[in-house]
């Protein structure tokens, strides 16, 4: 793997990772559970949880979806 690679591979991490853990702190902060805020969006309280833990990422439709609701 090449030191370009492998940066942005490391950015992609900090970028998920930051994502995650707003996501989750705009969440609490309205007071939504998990399930409440999928309700919002339009998909599983799995998947939300699975955005906060940045396991993945939500798709471009989705993250404007988030924005507007925030």
């Amino acid at each position: 793997m090449s030191e370009s690679t492998e940066q942005t591979s490391l950015e992609d991490d900090q970028t998920k990772t930051l994502f995650s853990t707003r996501l989750k702190q705009l969440r609490s902060d309205c007071g939504l559970s998990l399930r409440g805020l999928a309700k919002e969006v339009g998909v599983t309280a799995d998947a939300v949880l699975r955005w906060e833990k940045a396991e993945v990422t939500p798709t471009r439709g989705k993250m404007i979806e988030l924005a507007r609701f925030f």
